[in-house]
């Protein structure tokens, strides 16, 4: 329960630096800016992994607990 927060909170900020970084590496003509993006997608692919996991935790107990849909209507 402490631990996914914790997890994917430093994932979505990595994504988020990575975005950031990309845009201005692309605006500067950079070709790395191509590593910058497949990093950003890699952390994706992590994010839907811890999402996975939190869903099968404890038998599906807390599936789609953290899903937007359920979050929009608190």
């Amino acid at each position: 329960m402490l631990l996914h927060p914790v997890l994917g909170g430093e994932i979505v900020n990595k994504i988020q630096i990575y975005g950031a970084r990309n845009q201005l590496y692309a605006g500067q003509k950079r070709n790395s800016a191509n590593d910058v993006i497949w990093k950003s997608v890699d952390l994706m692919y992590k994010d839907s992994n811890l999402t996975q996991r939190w869903n099968e935790l404890l038998d599906g107990k807390w599936a789609h607990m953290l899903d937007r849909k359920f979050l929009t209507f608190l």
